[in-house]
């Protein structure tokens, strides 16, 4: 897995930030010999959501965590030496705090923070992205802290502040730069879609997915998956020409989610997953799809990429209760069809000379469709179709496929 790093250097120096909310900040006098504690970004080897670094504005949140038996003259047992402290990202890159450190009711330069000065104590030092003021420590000691992804993704900021990443480093009181290694805790999917419908694609979603995960702030590896399974629209990335869709969920394990495509028209397709899939922590699932009035399944292939890559997934289409009968077969046994869209059905008949064919639902006659004009039709065409109409027929010989669209009431064959 590509890793994303952190880097604290020094700012002029800062005052330090009590770790409570009950507690005020201590004067400078009472830190003396302490060493300043500052916070910038490196651009190298750094990835999130984007595959780029932080950008301007983006708010970062860091916890010092100390063993109960140290410093407890300063802090309380138990309790954190800096409780979520948030830092944002200039437009240089480096980070400033963004909270009133020294309580003046100003943020600017002279809000600094500094270390404690016992050197022989080791803390546990945790940043995370994206910032959430809720998230104190102090206000939930050995509770799971809760992170949601956007279900709406369609918006840049949606879609990026989705992307939970967690840095932890143990660290005693040092002047050197400390790096910390960033970590995606959640899975990315990214879909690009071969479009052949000859129309612009509206929306792309997945469906039954969780996005909800708990996690200790001291024990980034205790992230679990929560909350219930909803829908997750995707972020488009601005090129339409690619069709290329993005989207973070929480990671699952065996769950068989429905992806799902609208067009501007408001027609939509629907997919599911051959076999059930697991989603891992930190990794990329890449696919591509094509999409066309005569799909019948969708391959999901891996990509290398700035996350890690998994395993092959792949889409296939729904079993139906719809069907293809006539001459063909002596009108005695039915060929069933397959949802290879949301309302589109399709099936492979071998066609011999002069053929009748109906389509009907759940092998019985109460619901059937037949030309609502007309009998013979062509290869190639689309045929309105009504209930009770009449038998389709056609002149030619090989294996064609049957396409009934629910949602238009047409029928078409292609060759094969």
């Amino acid at each position: 897995m590509k890793k994303c790093f952190f880097t604290m250097v020094a700012l002029a120096g800062m005052l330090f930030a009590a770790c409570s909310t009950e507690q005020e900040p201590m004067p400078e006098q009472a830190i003396s010999g302490a060493k300043v504690l500052s916070l910038t970004t490196t651009m190298a080897d750094f990835t999130r959501a984007t595959d780029t670094a932080f950008e301007t504005g983006d708010q970062i949140g860091l916890y010092m965590l100390l063993p109960g038996e140290n410093l407890a003259t300063i802090v309380h047992n138990k309790e954190p030496y800096l409780d979520n402290v948030a830092f944002e990202v200039g437009e240089d890159g480096t980070l400033g705090c963004v909270e009133d450190v020294n309580s003046d009711g100003v943020v600017n330069a002279n809000d600094r923070l500094f270390w404690y000065t016992d050197e022989s104590c080791t803390a546990d030092l945790v940043a995370y992205y994206p910032y959430q003021a809720a998230c104190k420590y102090s206000e939930s000691v050995g509770r799971f802290m809760h992170f949601r992804v956007k279900a709406d993704q369609t918006t840049w900021e949606n879609y990026t502040a989705s992307d939970l990443m967690m840095a932890h480093l143990q660290s005693a009181p040092t002047e050197e730069t400390l790096s910390l290694p960033f970590v995606h805790q959640l899975s990315k999917v990214v879909v690009t879609v071969n479009n052949e419908l000859g129309e612009e694609i509206a929306d792309l979603w997945f469906a039954d997915l969780y996005g909800e995960v708990n996690y200790l702030v001291d024990n980034p590896a205790s992230l679990e998956t929560s909350g219930v399974k909803g829908m997750i629209r995707a972020y488009r990335e601005p090129t339409r020409a690619t069709e290329t869709f993005r989207l973070i969920l929480a990671p699952q394990a065996n769950v068989a989610p429905r992806l799902m495509v609208t067009t501007v028209s408001e027609k939509q397709y629907t997919f599911d997953l051959k076999k059930s899939v697991t989603f891992a922590s930190g990794k990329q699932y890449t696919a591509t799809i094509t999409l066309n009035s005569e799909s019948t399944s969708t391959e999901f292939t891996p990509e290398i990429t700035e996350w890690e890559e998994d395993k092959q997934f792949v889409f296939q289409p729904r079993e139906s209760l719809w069907s293809v009968i006539g001459n063909f077969n002596d009108w005695a046994d039915d060929v069933m069809m397959t949802e290879v869209a949301a309302g589109v059905y399709a099936a492979e008949v071998e066609f011999s000379g002069v053929t009748e064919f109906k389509v009907r639902y759940n092998k019985t006659w109460d619901k059937n469709r037949g030309l609502k004009s007309g009998s013979s039709v062509a290869l190639g065409e689309e045929y309105a179709v009504s209930q009770d109409g009449a038998n389709l027929s056609i002149n030619h010989t090989g294996r064609c496929k049957i396409t009934y669209d629910a949602n238009r009431e047409v029928i078409s064959i292609v060759a094969l």
